[in-house]
């Protein structure tokens, strides 16, 4: 028996063939499985959380890279300011705009940063401009702070983030600098402390008008209750920072006040200066930030100015 269609029918089973191979197309994968309106929301999730995570990723490095200590520090030698500088690229800078402002991209040593502006530190020597200062050498002391707390060796000290109202300093200092030396602004890195004094056991009230503003490169605010001094110089020695008071003057070993003169080591008179606890020459001893003085006058015989 011969089938026998018409052109119609033929027409139409081949379309028919046409659409059903179209179908199985769309419908196979690459594994020959049709992805789901589920799947094709998750592969776009992971899109998305891949690029979240490369964002990430990026801003941490980018932030790694950035400067992520920073500080601002002071370096006097001999009365006179040094400003460091350091190499381009180097981990360790100073800020442009700024010459007192560090900036450090990762963790290094007070020793290893003045490195970087080629300054050797050593906890009894510096150092600088090819000069080397030793405290071996009569009259040198070498100091190393951060933040008003003596470091003694900077190879030890890590840098850390610091409160802008803080600084790190290092000084060298001999007894025939000039005093008080420059005067320095407001906005310039400059020692903070305190000071108390005692006359025959009675305490010297500090607050009074006469001690406030008393003069530029020493003095106290009236807004703080004498709670701290300032020092506004650059080489200020304990007897030039007590002689700013009225009524107060040292001079070589004694200390005047009031008119009565108190020696230092008389016998009728004593006349000390601490610091920290530590007895010192007022006449040589420069001023440090977070010093707490001590000034102590005593006599048992009254000894006047003629």
């Amino acid at each position: 028996m011969t089938l026998k269609l018409s052109r119609s029918q033929i027409t139409a089973v081949l379309a028919a063939l046409l659409v059903l191979l179209a179908g199985c197309s769309a419908l196979g994968g690459s594994d020959g499985e049709a992805p789901t309106e589920t799947d094709a929301t998750t592969e776009e999730a992971t899109t998305s959380e891949a690029t979240t995570g490369a964002q990430t990723e990026t801003n941490t490095t980018s932030e790694d890279g950035a400067s992520e200590l920073s500080g601002r520090m002071l370096v006097v030698v001999e009365g006179q300011e040094k400003h460091l500088d350091t190499e381009p690229g180097a981990k360790f800078s100073f800020n442009e705009t700024d010459e007192h402002t560090w900036e450090a991209e990762e963790s290094l040593t007070l020793a290893e940063a003045l490195e970087a502006a080629n300054v050797t530190a050593e906890p009894d020597s510096l150092t600088i401009d090819g000069e080397t200062y030793n405290e071996s050498d009569t009259n040198t002391t070498i100091t190393y702070q951060v933040a008003g707390t003596e470091i003694e060796d900077p190879s030890e000290y890590e840098l850390e983030d610091m409160n802008p109202a803080h600084e790190i300093v290092v000084r060298v200092d001999d007894h025939d600098q000039e005093v008080p030396g420059r005067l320095v602004e407001q906005s310039h890195p400059h020692p903070h402390g305190r000071l108390n004094m005692t006359v025959d056991g009675e305490p010297v009230d500090f607050t009074q008008e006469r001690y406030v503003m008393s003069s530029e490169a020493f003095h106290f605010h009236g807004d703080e209750d004498a709670a701290r001094w300032h020092g506004h110089s650059l080489n200020l020695t304990a007897a030039y920072a007590i002689s700013t008071f009225p009524g107060m003057e040292v001079s070589g070993d004694s200390m005047t006040y009031n008119g009565t003169v108190y020696q230092r080591n008389g016998s009728e008179t004593s006349f000390t200066v601490t610091v920290d606890g530590e007895e010192v020459d007022p006449n040589t001893y420069v001023l440090k930030d977070g010093d707490s003085v001590q000034v102590t006058l005593n006599e048992t015989d009254e000894s006047t100015v003629n």
